[in-house]
């Protein structure tokens, strides 16, 4: 799925955002556009554009299986009018589907926009749905799933205990 993701995001770089999202979403893959509609037509449907997206995966992990999963990331767009600079700045999630003959393709591609980070992050780090231990990036241990969610719990109830349940 992550050799798959960057090969997608360097097709978008090489050539443009139409051509990438035609050959690797699905016939019935789902872009939000903001509501949820057919990404091949939609794509399809658009005017030619110099428009540049540039997105890199940070966090990839499949089902246990291996025929599904999600790759995420930050991504950057510039318009034609901005070669250099990116409009907007936002992370996407893509849903992944094996197919038939073994290649990955997307089945739901989201996103969405924040201010410009003051950091750029580009380590990636590859999961697995049944892994028994975490993912590792750097040699450092990443909290597994039921740590990072007892963390979340932890900090959640010490905020609203003393700020109150809607702060937290």
């Amino acid at each position: 799925i992550a050799e798959t993701e960057l090969a997608f995001a360097k097709k978008a770089s090489d050539t443009t955002m139409a051509i990438a999202f035609l050959e690797y979403l699905h016939d019935e893959a789902v872009v939000f556009r903001p509501e949820p509609v057919n990404g091949k037509l939609w794509y399809s449907s658009r005017p030619p554009s110099s428009a540049q997206l540039k997105w890199w995966p940070i966090y990839v992990v499949s089902s246990s299986t291996g025929d599904m999963g999600l790759s995420t990331g930050p991504y950057e767009f510039r318009t034609e009018n901005s070669d250099t600079v990116p409009v907007y700045h936002g992370h996407f999630v893509s849903i992944w589907k094996r197919q038939a003959d073994g290649k990955y393709k997307v089945m739901a591609d989201l996103g969405n926009s924040h201010d410009k980070p003051e950091a750029k992050t580009t380590a990636l780090m590859i999961g697995n749905a049944n892994a028994t231990s975490a993912p590792k990036k750097s040699g450092l241990a990443i909290p597994s799933s039921e740590e990072t969610l007892v963390q979340a719990e932890s900090l959640y109830s010490a905020t609203s205990s003393t700020e109150g349940a809607l702060a937290g």
